[in-house]
């Protein structure tokens, strides 16, 4: 009985001699009878010692078929492109469960993120915890163990107010950990620009993916050298960014003027007071640590419990939202 090569499986040069050795060695051995053992019967399974090739096979037809391994290259990712199927999985669950279009600059907004550290999700649910119900999971940062953090979309405001998709708002969270959320920024287009005036002014190795992605969707405006110029600036042009506010308070607290970091931390409260708490957390802080009585600065302790106290107002205005919705 003879051996046949699929012929799905092209031979190669360097493996054509050897396999037509074992080839014929097989012929050889099946063709001179030992006693005792009837040749009618299906051919023995055999092994090819020939290098790429896996065990043989029997068809219906008693045939032993070789068949070549093939090496599937999976597609990997790089900090300047992400995987087709996470973007479409994301843009199904926009369409498919909360009905609405993608925000503009999603794609970049992932690519981003990624470039950033993070990894964009496929599936939400792999995540588990406390996961925020206003929260539209997008990517994730760390092992998955109770420091994992989720950044995503925040699809309504703290206190249940229903936003367009080019609104959400840019959130983290620790939901293996924590309910708080956190702002990170007041749309996805701020945080674009955000992370291109950083990236351009650190330019560092790391940040050269961020300054590639965004070069075609935004012209980089700031000159400066200085960082405190830059939170400054993005203040001033690009919009409001918790993190930038105490950058600036603690930045003149540190160099001894706590009076007017506790401006800059007064000034984010008006701004994002009505909706968050965490203003009113860091300012009732600034009043406990810097205007106690102490180093012959005012005592407003009182003030930073009334804060202590909206704080928790907003809270529980914040937990109704969620059981109404």
């Amino acid at each position: 009985m003879a051996l046949t090569r699929a012929p799905s499986a092209p031979s190669t040069p360097a493996a054509a001699a050897p396999a037509a050795r074992a080839v014929a060695a097989a012929r050889a051995v099946r063709e001179s009878p030992r006693p005792g053992r009837s040749w009618m019967l299906p051919a023995p399974v055999m092994v090819l010692p020939v290098l790429g090739w896996r065990r043989a096979t029997r068809n219906r037809g008693s045939r032993c078929l070789l068949q070549a391994t093939v090496e599937v290259e999976t597609p990997v990712e790089t900090p300047l492109e992400v995987s087709p199927a996470k973007v479409d999985a994301l843009k199904s669950l926009l369409k498919d469960v909360l009905e609405v279009k993608p925000p503009r600059q999603l794609d970049t907004f992932l690519q981003v993120l990624q470039a950033s550290g993070y990894t964009i999700l496929e599936d939400w649910r792999e995540i588990g915890g406390d996961l925020h119900p206003f929260l539209l999971p997008v990517a994730t940062r760390g092992e998955f163990d109770d420091d994992l953090e989720v950044c995503g979309l925040l699809i309504r405001t703290p206190n249940g107010k229903q936003l367009r998709p080019d609104e959400w708002q840019v959130v983290t969270q620790q939901p293996r950990k924590t309910k708080v959320v956190k702002l990170v920024a007041l749309d996805i287009s701020r945080y674009i620009v955000k992370q291109a005036e950083e990236a351009t002014f650190r330019n560092k190795k790391q940040d050269l993916p961020i300054i590639e992605i965004t070069k075609d969707v935004y012209d980089v405006r700031f000159k400066g050298e200085d960082r405190n110029a830059l939170d400054k600036w993005l203040l001033l042009e690009v919009g409001a960014f918790p993190d930038v506010y105490k950058n600036l308070a603690m930045e003149h607290i540190s160099n001894g003027d706590p009076m007017t970091g506790l401006v800059i931390a007064d000034t984010m409260r008006e701004t994002f007071g009505y909706d968050w708490a965490f203003p009113h957390a860091f300012v009732s802080s600034l009043l406990n640590s810097y205007f106690n009585g102490k180093k012959e600065m005012e005592n407003r302790t009182i003030e930073a419990s009334t804060c202590l106290h909206m704080m928790g107002i907003l809270s529980f205005c914040l937990c109704a939202a969620q059981y109404k919705q």
